[in-house]
């Protein structure tokens, strides 16, 4: 036996050792591959064989296997035989005529050779006929949809609707979450508690506490006074949200409470003037590189600025040399180039004042759409000075009548001008 022919056969008896570990192991499938790879090594490898025999569960594939074996073993010099195999092969031997005998046994049943019973074939009738009551269906939910449909009044509400606005206050949707606090069981207490959420424009919040405080005291003018303000307030925040008859609403009621309140005639007036024109709003989006901005220059009082001297804190804006500037008295403390509108969305004119103030808020108007304009300040209706991220060509009119301003300069005059503020805009 040369050295090659002696490294296959160990080759081979270690894979029929791994293989009966694996069977022990209950790994058959392992089993059956460390066997079937040791036979393809060494084909004359007898315990290959025998574990094979072991694996299978068909009596007459291990018999072939086992005579496969003592074939092997007589072919071995000497001619030995094994008595274990002897055994094993007798013993399937027997289970085979066992089985043999018992199929003999048992009477055979004939086969059914009766035609199989056909199903009849659905008519395609029985599906026209779905179709059909499927559009019927169809066609009465369109007709009932058609006939319940309103026609939309000239006010823009659905009839029916101002009367179901009247019995339940306007929808709040506002860009903060609103808790649910407890009303106050006081009259002092609602009422502070009111003028609390008042101040954090939580509009929905700070008019059911007012309005709960106002039905404890009829005639109490500070709490009369405060909801005139929310509902003044509440109004102007949805006209800048486009929500026009929810505006009209809390007008009415704040000019119901106070019909003498020259703001809540302003306000009503300057709801009527952006439903018949396009709302104002920026310029829509253009790529454009980022220019750092200007630092803050020093410049004397406008002379054009309308009507008295003003003191304190004020907002003044050249619309012919496209400027902001912001005073503290007569001191300049910021100028900015700026962006206003064009002719055709031109920026409102005169003294006005800052009315809220949103970090973050969503514009909108014909032709675009800008989520997240930075440092809103709104001054007159859903005119605004605010930060603009969608384009630098400060100096050039740009929007739809807001006053465009570079973010980081916008962000500061968001926070050194409170609510109130004045703001004169003049040519």
């Amino acid at each position: 036996m040369d050295a090659n022919e002696s490294s296959t056969q160990h080759a081979a008896e270690v894979l029929v050792d791994r293989g009966y570990q694996a069977l022990r192991a209950g790994d058959r499938r392992r089993a059956r591959h460390y066997f079937t790879t040791a036979i393809s090594s060494d084909p004359a490898c007898v315990t290959a064989w025998e574990g094979l025999a072991r694996l299978t569960s068909d009596p007459h594939l291990a018999l072939k296997y086992l005579h496969q074996a003592q074939a092997l073993l007589a072919a071995q010099p000497g001619g030995r035989q094994d008595a274990h195999l002897r055994q094993a092969i007798g013993r399937i031997q027997s289970q085979i005529q066992q089985v043999e005998a018992a199929q003999r046994a048992s009477p055979r049943t004939p086969p059914d050779l009766s035609p199989a019973r056909l199903e009849p074939y659905p008519s395609p009738w029985r599906w026209v006929f779905v179709g059909l009551i499927l559009l019927l269906l169809v066609m009465l939910i369109v007709v009932a949809a058609l006939s319940l449909a309103p026609a939309i009044s000239a006010q823009g509400l659905w009839p029916g609707e101002a009367v179901a606005m009247q019995q339940q206050p306007p929808r709040v949707e506002t860009d903060r979450d609103t808790p649910l606090v407890a009303s106050p069981a006081t009259f002092s207490g609602r009422l502070a508690a009111g003028q609390t959420a008042l101040a954090a424009e939580e509009w929905s919040r700070a008019v059911a506490l007012l309005e709960a405080a106002r039905r404890a005291e009829p005639n109490h003018q500070q709490a009369i006074a405060a909801l005139v303000q929310g509902y003044l307030d509440w109004g102007r925040w949805q006209a800048a949200h486009g929500r026009y008859a929810a505006a009209l609403l809390c007008f009415d009621r704040a000019q119901a409470l106070a019909p003498d309140n020259l703001d809540v005639a302003g306000a009503r007036l300057a709801l009527s003037r952006e439903r018949r024109s396009p709302a104002p709003g920026p310029q829509p989006p253009s790529p454009s590189p980022t220019v750092r901005p200007a630092a803050p220059q020093t410049t004397p009082r406008p002379a054009g600025s309308a009507g008295s001297p003003l003191t304190g804190k004020w907002i003044d804006i050249n619309l012919s040399r496209q400027t902001l500037t912001a005073y503290e008295g007569s001191t300049p403390v910021l100028q900015a180039v700026v962006s206003t509108g064009t002719r055709r969305y031109p920026t409102p004119t005169g003294r006005f004042a800052i009315q809220r103030k949103y970090r973050y808020t969503h514009m909108s108007g014909p032709g675009y759409s800008l989520p997240n304009v930075p440092y809103a300040m709104f001054f007159y209706g859903g005119y605004a000075i605010h930060g603009t991220y969608w384009h630098d060509n400060f100096g050039t009119p740009m929007s739809h009548g807001c006053i465009n301003m570079r973010t980081d300069q916008a962000g500061w005059l968001f926070n050194w001008a409170p609510v109130g503020t004045p703001v004169v805009i003049h040519n």
